[in-house]
């Protein structure tokens, strides 16, 4: 009923809210509750379901306990979990059926490997024991679950009901204990209930009919008539005898066939039976006839009670239990209403109340309790419909009350959000449920505000919780006073105001204004309307400009405050206490008030008002406004802060900063960052006010006028070249007010300022502390000044002597050392200067030059005080005649006398003494007047000591005095008439030095003479002294260097490094000196570690190529197995194809390591591997041949032998040089595809090109494994991990849908089959499923990109390569739309490379395989999905109007397609291949070694013969080499011409068998080119013969020496020279026979020939010099430059061999790496081999236990038409109505093959047809997701219908 009414409520709101947009809000609000209500009964009967199964659940679980004697250690929401492995049913199995199912068989019993690795496909034997167990005692298989039912827990409901009904049966059976009911006796809480009903709900099972389940066993049963009639006399015997629980068992024997029987209701079934039967045998009438007569059952049943009677009684007796219990739990609930556990009396399972809401139990309580009195007061009983009744409306009113609250709730919601909603909140304010009055919602962005402001103020109070939540109440309330405040704002915008209204309003009790006082309105309306044209100017006239309730409020406040103010200021005194308990008041908005400064507001208080008195005879106008109040204090703050800042001690900055800051002040021009030069000139404005007095905005703006432009100023001076006008500028600035600006001195200022500045700089480096101040700046003007003054008045001294005094004497200048009494000496002084520098046309004395001129004055001075007391002294001892202090003064410096000679110091003093006494005496006083140099005379006082320059007053000349002059004269005289004798004393000298001169040359003479007669003794003295002298010498340096022997050896290494440096650099050089090539040859020499590093290259090399074939041919067969086997466990198919497939298996691992050489090949044959060799050699280097053979190759020959054969070709690229020619010739056909054959990108993506697949399949495996699983290997997990489907195709989820649903009620589904799309698509469920997986998708996609776009780099190099050269082509054909290249990009990385790794990422190694638990078909799926919408997005291919329902995704696509345009960009920009490997077409020639494929010989064979196929296409020149090369191979040979027969010759399939195993062999090719120099240099390739003669003249030079090359080839040849050449040819040729023999290549049967035809070094000379000639006159080198293109080329061989080794070494240390991976994916493939071994070993046995019962089973099926349409198999029949279909009879037999049967199909007894039906194939349509078949081209069958047929009929899986 509830669904019902639900349904039809739905329908009627649908169609009510779609076709009446009239319709009244309650009919809607009606029509809601009935859909809430039908709801609310659904969710009640999900949880009384969800109740019923956790019964059935604990009871199932309670029996397997007790059954198997055994603790289930989980909880019961949990036991279904439990139950999944099976093991479990295994147990139960062993207690009833022990012999079918002992112990020992049941698979990990202790759960071991359960709990370690989960589930495994072995566990569903315990599953199959369980069944086989019910099938021994003969259980009912209508019971019977399905394996996935269990395994995969798909109805996991219908095993616990199949539990139930075998704890049922075996009851009756007494092979076990009766279930136990557990309904009404267990309790679980509302969390287990709600999870099982959501889960329950989300699996969209059918619950069983658990009270079914003995009706359903009781028809199901076979039970004879005799055993029936024997089982019933049982029950009546049992009655008889009074025996309660003998009667219940003879009832619940199953041939009794009794059904619902309760053991606890025995004893009232006994008593009831009893009854009944006495009753029936008094009322029956007995036959007369003869006792003896035997009684017959019907005679039996007269006084006994029959079957029906029996059962009759049973449900009677159940019934009234049930009513008891019912009546009694009713008593309960009656009783529990005051006192006790109301709310489990009333969830009572037995009583069934519906809508029981725990969480309001009390009030249940009380409504209940209500209907207690009342109907004791009518003396009735409380009934079962009174207590739902009374819960139903309880639950009504509960709801109204929610949802008010709800929509409360809402609309608190909408207020809590700035701004509100108000859309949204007309519709909660006009809900049905409220009837708010005077709304108009023409202003209900008004109320939406006010409402808000009441929220805010409530929640300010009680918070956020309930309490905080707005009422309906106070809502009205707030509507109301949202239209008074309306009106308010409206009387306020009247011109003039409406006072009347605004009065009435501001007393209005819905506002509730307080401290209204109506004697101050006209104040009140001043203030409010003053406030509502502020707010009009900045919020216009909208919302936001009205003034609210709170706002209103405050103004009042406000203004009551204020008038009290104004009063308390215009009191005399004024009330300092009221003015400052008003500006402390919140009311006020008055902020920053300091009690300290209150003096200070209340006079500028007044003084504004006596302003605003001055301009207005108002009174309302005079009052100072809150604004006027804050401006003042704000002001008064900020100049007291700054004052108190600037007066203390230690000035902080900060503190100064902020008062100037203060709006209040409106300071201009401040600049923050010179913030203490403001302090310092404000410290000094403030120094110069009164104490009390403090600076006010006009000071503090002056003093920052003034720094300012001081600042500037000394900017100015800095600047590079000083700009002198704007220094004028500032100098005569008013604001700066300097002082004395004289603006002939500005440039005298600007140097002087300059000056200043730079010493100021230079002083300090903090830039606040190098700036010139006011006074600084005003002290540099005024000295300045004085200088320009001494300048220009310098000539008028000394007339203006006083003057001068008094300039150079000012404190300002400060000039050191300066001396009041040389004034006249300094003028002098600067007077010489300024002439000096007349000269050099400056002619300015400047403060330095002044200075200067001082300085010298004084040491002048202090030479003229020297020299006159030193020419007193002279006087003074010319007096006293003291001839030795004369002498000592007469010399001494000070006086700098010539000629004083201390020999004629007497006739000095005469002279002096007579000099001086001939000088009259005066009568003249002490003072002397004495010349100088600079100036006139210095005066000097003899007896005081005094000097001065000016004329004493006192002076009178001594006139005894003798001067310096006077002095220095009287002793020159006397001095050269002494020296007239000193004259001639060099005359007398030199006759001397003659004499001395004769005497000493006659005296060597005669030594000579005596030396001469003594000289041999004297060579042998010096003979013996000089040797004696070396040998010390000698014997010291030993003793020296043994002492540095570690430096000398170190300096001797050095000094032969730096030589063979020199040489190796020659090297290098463009002109190589053959010196260095003699040097260094020996590095191409190769030593033993090279020949073993080699010789281990190739067998690495060998290994493998050989490792790579093998593991591929491994792979796909394995892979071939999976499939196989997986379709044998889940379908359980034949097996043959299982084992065949195995015995392939083991053959090929066999061959694994079955790699043989050149010896199965035919002796005669082996020549024809040399043409093989040039063959391949050509294939590989030329790219173009391979190119063309592909892209001329028909699509019907592109198999897997040509793409298996191009990688033999080039040896898998097992190194560089392979891996770069085998990305050139990817390539180069990837061009030739694109030129020849692309026209747009269809023809990329959808013809798949060769080149292409090629190339994806050389970059899979270890190449691109880890770089696959680093890139999305985590980002996929999610998807593999995931439940839910992420399909995208509609009919896919619709046939999903209804698959599920026929699962899980085991009936054909009545929705149609065959349906499209669209008809799909109008499913709700589809389409709700199809959007989450959209949803899904786009998460899993953007984590992808996400993944991919970083990850360019990490992708393999020969991958981008090929996207680079796929790039370039395609924006090379289509230069107009770069996108293609792009989306071709896209196509071949992510759909080529990476999709195949995303659909199969355990195949790929992405994330790890898993034998046993793979990933399943729901998992693959999933991963499809994903990487196929991953493929659009990599195109960008959006979906069309065809897939409209995926239109959604479109921009998605477009979105991640720009995402990854990025990413295609970089993966397609590498460097070239060529840069990549160092290799270029000439590489080939350089190479020391000779590369080698190992290539079988089947593959030589083929290769062959499709070369010759398409020779005319790939070498269409006659002259092709290709072609010379295909003319000496001749006729492709076949398999058998070329391997050697083996000798077993009676048994032709043994021969047929070895060949085709020899076939397969792998041989070792070493490539050459049949155009290598052969001594014929007139036909010899150029570069081939370049390199044949570079190669000679290696050898050759290693066993000639010689200054050059021409020398060598000239020079003689010696026996031991020739012997080493041999034995250096002969040692490579061993060492690559070796080579050859490991890697079983060609090489080893010709290098012993080789040897022999190069061992002679006069013919290798002879080879060399044709060579030469040939390359000389082909203009390749020259012997005028000593063949300098050779030996550079031979230079590049010996620097590029340390490059080659290190590679080597790379190269073997990436061999052996790989080794070890493909060794370990060897072993994983021969793990997973010995895995399926074992596997199909088990299923061989377990397919022999089980023929038998196959055998038994082969009979003809029988069925019509029409039954198998009831079945769901048969969908429809062309050209037959359904009636006709019981004409209509198949016939199903097996055949032989099991997996085959023969279908016959008959028209009433007319054989139609007959076809065979392949149970594979069925499976493999299946699996391809084809849901319906036609058969005999009429019938129409469902496909998972039939092949569930099959295999319930054929295979015994029900």
């Amino acid at each position: 009923m509830a669904l019902a009414d639900k349904g039809e409520a739905q329908k009627m709101l649908r169609k009510k809210d779609v076709l009446d947009p009239a319709l009244t809000r309650r009919e809607i609000s009606g029509l809601r509750a009935r859909v809430q209500a039908a709801e609310i009964m659904d969710e009640e009967r999900e949880k009384l379901i969800a109740y019923q199964y956790l019964c059935r659940l604990a009871e199932a679980k309670d029996w397997i306990e007790r059954c198997i004697d055994e603790n289930i250690p989980v909880s019961v929401n949990e036991f279904e979990n439990t139950l999944q492995n099976g093991v479990l049913l295994a147990k139960l199995s062993n207690s009833f059926a022990a012999e079918v199912v002992p112990l020992k068989r049941i698979y990990d019993i202790d759960e071991a490997k359960y709990k370690v690795k989960g589930l495994h496909f072995k566990h569903t034997q315990n599953f199959n024991y369980w069944i086989e167990a019910m099938d021994s005692i003969k259980f009912p298989k209508i019971f019977h679950p399905e394996t996935v039912d269990l395994y995969d827990q798909k109805n996991m409901p219908k095993v616990i009901y199949c539990i139930h009904a075998v704890a049922l049966y075996c009851y009756k059976l007494g092979k076990a204990p009766a279930i136990i009911s557990l309904t009404g006796k267990i309790a679980f809480t509302d969390e287990e209930i709600l999870e099982k009903t959501v889960e329950l709900k989300s699996r969209g099972l059918k619950m069983p009919m658990f009270n079914r389940i003995g009706g359903i066993l009781t028809k199901e049963i076979k039970v004879d008539d005799e055993t029936f009639f024997k089982a019933i006399v049982a029950v009546n015997r049992a009655i008889e005898d009074e025996d309660a629980p003998q009667t219940v068992v003879a009832m619940n024997h199953i041939a009794a066939r009794l059904v619902d029987i309760d053991p606890d209701y025995a004893d009232y079934y006994q008593k009831k039976l009893f009854t009944a039967k006495n009753n029936k045998a008094s009322q029956a009438t007995l036959d007369p006839t003869d006792g003896t007569k035997e009684m017959t059952e019907e005679d039996y049943f007269k006084t006994n009670l029959k079957h029906n009677e029996i059962q009759i009684v049973v449900s009677e007796v159940n019934e009234e239990r049930k009513d008891f219990e019912i009546n009694m739990a009713l008593q309960a609930v009656i009783n529990s209403i005051e006192e006790g556990d109301l709310l489990n009396a009333l969830k009572n399972p037995l009583l069934m109340f519906s809508g029981i809401d725990p969480s309001i139990i009390h009030i249940y309580r009380n409504h209940l309790i209500a209907l207690k009195a009342k109907c004791d007061q009518e003396d009735t009983q409380i009934t079962y419909d009174d207590i739902q009744l009374t819960i139903k409306t309880t639950n009504e009113e509960i709801k109204r009350m929610n949802y008010q609250q709800s929509v409360l709730q809402i609309l608190n919601n909408l207020l809590d959000s700035n701004p509100v909603n108000c859309s949204k909140l007309k519709e909660c304010l006009e809900n049905e449920y409220f009837e708010f009055s005077n709304l108009d919602v023409a202003y209900i962005e008004q109320y939406g505000i006010v409402m808000r402001r009441g929220r805010l103020e409530k929640v300010a109070i009680n918070g956020y919780g309930e309490e905080g939540l707005l009422t309906s109440d106070e809502i009205q309330q707030l509507i109301d006073q949202a239209n008074i405040l309306r009106e308010l704002n409206d009387a306020l915008d009247r011109d003039p105001t409406d006072n009347v209204k605004i009065e009435t309003c501001l007393g209005s009790d819905i506002l509730s204004l307080h401290d209204v006082e109506f004697d101050c309105q006209d104040v009140y309306f001043i203030c409010l309307k003053r406030r509502r044209v502020e707010k009009i100017k900045v919020y216009g006239t909208g919302n936001k400009s009205f003034l609210y309730l709170d706002e209103i409020q405050r103004l009042i406040l406000q203004t009551n405050w204020l008038i009290i103010l104004n009063k308390a200021i215009d009191q005399n005194p004024p009330d300092q206490d009221k003015i400052n308990e008003c500006l402390l008041s919140e009311y006020m908005d008055v902020e920053d008030v300091d009690a300290e400064n209150i003096m200070q507001y209340i006079m500028m208080f007044k003084l504004h008002k006596e302003e605003k008195a001055a301009n207005s005879d108002d009174a309302n106008e005079i009052m100072l406004t809150i604004k006027d109040v804050q401006l003042i204090i704000s002001r008064e703050n900020a100049l007291l802060a700054l004052d108190r800042s600037i007066r203390a001690e230690t000035i902080e900055i900060s503190k100064v900063r902020e008062p100037l800051r203060s709006k209040a002040l409106n300071l201009l021009n401040l600049r923050m960052e010179i913030a203490p030069f403001y302090t310092i000139s404000l410290k000094e404005k403030r120094d110069s006010k009164d104490q009390d007095e403090i600076l006010r905005e006009n000071d503090i703006q002056s003093c920052i006028d003034e720094t300012n432009v001081l600042i500037d100023l000394n900017d100015c001076l800095v600047e590079d070249p000083v700009d002198i006008t704007k220094l004028k500028g500032y100098l005569v600035d008013q604001i700066l007010h300097l002082s004395n600006v004289n603006m002939d001195n500005v440039v005298l200022y600007t140097s002087s300022l300059i000056a200043e500045r730079k010493q100021k700089m230079n002083t300090f480096d903090d830039s606040n502390k190098n700036l010139l101040s006011k006074i600084e700046v005003n002290k540099v003007i005024y000295f300045s000044n004085i200088i320009a003054a001494i300048n220009k008045d310098l000539d008028h001294y000394p007339s203006n002597q006083e003057q001068f005094n008094i300039w150079l004497l000012d404190e300002t200048l400060a000039f050191s050392e300066l001396q009041s009494s040389l004034i006249t000496l300094y003028v002098e002084i600067f007077k010489g200067m300024r002439k000096e520098k007349v000269l050099t046309e400056e002619g300015f004395l400047d403060f330095i030059d002044i200075q200067n001129c001082i300085t010298r004055g004084n040491e002048i001075h202090e030479a003229n005080v020297s020299l006159v007391r030193c020419v007193a002294k002279v006087n003074s001892l010319i007096e006293a005649e003291d001839q030795d202090g004369l002498l000592a003064s007469l010399q001494s410096t000070i006086l700098s006398l010539t000629g004083v000679n201390d020999k004629m110091i007497a006739d000095h003093l005469t002279a002096l003494k007579a000099a001086k006494d001939e000088k009259s005496a005066s009568s003249g006083n002490d003072w002397i007047k004495h010349d100088i140099e600079i100036g006139n005379y210095i005066y000097y006082n003899l007896s005081s000591e005094e000097f001065a320059y000016d004329t004493p007053k006192d002076y009178v000349s001594n006139g005894k005095f003798l001067t310096k002059i006077e002095i220095e004269q009287l002793i020159i005289s006397i001095t050269e008439r002494y020296n007239l004798y000193e004259r001639q004393i060099p005359e007398i000298i030199a006759i001397q030095a003659l004499a001395r001169g004769y005497l000493a040359r006659k005296m060597v003479k005669q030594r000579q003479y005596e030396l001469k007669c003594l000289l041999p003794a004297v060579v042998k003295i010096q003979a013996a002294c000089r040797g004696y002298l070396q040998r010390i010498r000698y014997l010291n340096r030993l003793k020296y260097f043994a002492m540095n022997e570690n430096a000398v050896i170190k300096m001797q290494s050095v000094f032969r490094c730096l030589r063979v440096r020199d040489c190796y650099r020659g090297l290098k050089s463009q002109d190589v000196p053959f010196a260095a090539i003699s040097m260094f040859i020996y590095l191409l020499d190769e030593s033993q570690k090279d020949f073993e590093e080699e010789l281990e290259l190739q067998k690495l090399r060998s290994h493998i190529v050989t490792s790579i074939r093998a593991n591929l041919k491994l792979e796909k067969d394995l892979s071939s197995m999976d499939v196989k086997i997986g379709l044998l466990v889940k379908n359980r198919i034949t097996l043959q194809d299982v084992v065949h497939q195995n015995r392939a298996l083991k053959k090929i691992n066999k061959e694994v390591s079955n790699v043989k050489g050149i010896d199965v090949m035919v002796k005669e044959r082996t020549r024809q591997l040399e043409g093989y060799q040039s063959l391949f050699y050509l294939l590989q280097t030329e790219p173009k041949y391979l190119a063309k053979l592909i892209f001329e190759m028909p699509q019907s020959r592109s198999n897997r032998f040509v793409e298996a054969a191009i990688l033999t070709i080039f040896n898998y690229a097992a190194n560089s040089r392979e891996e770069y020619l085998l990305i050139k010739l990817f390539n180069t056909a990837l061009q030739e595809e694109i030129l020849n054959r692309t026209n747009s990108i269809e023809d990329i993506t959808e013809n798949n090109p060769l080149a292409i697949k090629l190339a994806i399949q050389f970059n899979r495996g270890s190449r691109s494994q880890n770089c696959l699983k680093e890139i999305f290997g985590s980002a996929i997990q999610p998807v593999i991990n995931s439940k839910e489907d992420y399909n995208l195709d509609p009919l896919n989820i619709y046939k999903d849908w209804i698959d599920h649903l026929e699962l899980i009620s085991g009936e054909a589904s009545q929705l149609p089959h065959n349906i499209n799309t669209e008809q799909a698509l109008k499913y709700p469920e589809v389409k709700k499923k199809l959007a989450d997986c959209i949803e899904r998708l786009r998460i899993v996609i953007s984590d992808l990109v996400a993944a991919i776009v970083p990850a360019a780099e990490k992708l393999p190099y020969a991958l981008r390569c090929v996207a680079m050269t796929l790039r370039k082509c395609l924006e090379k054909k289509f230069p107009n739309d770069k996108d293609i290249a792009l989306q071709a990009v896209g196509h071949f990385i992510i759909c080529r490379y990476m999709h195949p790794a995303l659909i199969a990422p355990d195949a790929f190694d992405v994330i790890p395989f898993n034998f046993e638990n793979p990933l399943n078909s729901h998992q693959r799926h999933c991963l499809a999905s994903v990487a196929n919408l991953l493929q659009r997005i990599a195109v960008n291919n959006r979906f069309d109007s065809e897939t409209s329902y995926l239109n959604p995704l479109n921009d998605f696509i477009s979105e991640s397609f720009e995402k990854l345009r990025i990413f295609l960009n970089k993966v397609s920009t590498v460097e070239e291949p060529g840069e990549r490997f160092q290799l270029d077409q000439y590489s080939e020639y350089a190479m020391l070694r000779k590369p080698t494929i190992y290539i079988s010989i089947r593959e030589i064979c083929n290769i062959h013969k499709l070369v010759v196929d398409f020779e005319n296409e790939i070498a269409p020149n006659t002259d092709d080499p290709l072609r010379e090369v295909l003319s000496d191979l001749g006729t492709p040979l076949s398999e058998t011409e070329l391997i050697e027969k083996p000798e077993i010759t009676n048994d032709p399939i043994a021969v047929e068998a070895v060949i085709e195993d020899l076939a397969k062999t792998e041989v070792c090719l070493t490539l050459t080119t049949r155009f290598d120099l052969k001594g014929d240099n007139k036909t010899s390739d150029v570069a081939s013969l370049f390199n044949g003669t570079k190669k000679l003249i290696e050898d050759v030079v290693r066993v000639q020496k010689g200054s050059s090359l021409a020398d060598v080839l000239d020079t003689h040849v010696t026996e031991p020279e020739s012997e080493a050449y041999r034995g250096i040819i002969s040692n490579r040729a061993n060492k690559i026979a070796l080579i050859s023999l490991v890697t079983q290549s060609q090489d080893s049967a010709n290098a012993g020939k080789k040897v022999e035809k190069e061992v002679s070094l006069e013919k290798a000379k002879i080879k060399i010099k044709e060579g030469l000639q040939a390359l000389e006159e082909k203009e390749l080198t020259s012997s005028k430059d000593g063949y300098a293109t050779i030996l550079r080329d031979i230079a590049k061989d010996i620097l590029n061999m340390r490059l080659y080794r290190k590679n080597r070494k790379i190269e073997i240390s990436k061999l052996r790496e790989g080794q070890v991976a493909l060794d370990s994916k060897t072993d994983d493939y021969v793990e997973q081999m010995d895995y399926y071994n074992k596997y199909i070993k088990t299923c061989i046995e377990n397919m022999a236990m089980s023929s038998k019962k196959k055998k038994e089973k082969k009979s003809v099926l029988k069925y019509t038409a029409a039954r198998f349409q009831e079945k769901n198999i048969v969908l429809s029949i062309t050209g037959l109505q359904p009636q006709q279909y019981k004409n209509v009879a198949f016939e199903i037999a097996p055949t032989d093959d099991p997996s085959k049967f023969k279908m016959r199909a008959k028209m009433v007894s007319t054989t139609m047809d007959s076809i065979l039906l392949d149970f594979e194939h069925l499976l493999e349509l299946q699996y391809e997701g084809i849901t319906s078949i036609k058969i005999f081209n009429a019938v129409m069958f469902d496909l998972n219908s039939l092949i569930s047929f099959l295999n319930k009929k054929f295979y015994g899986k029900d």
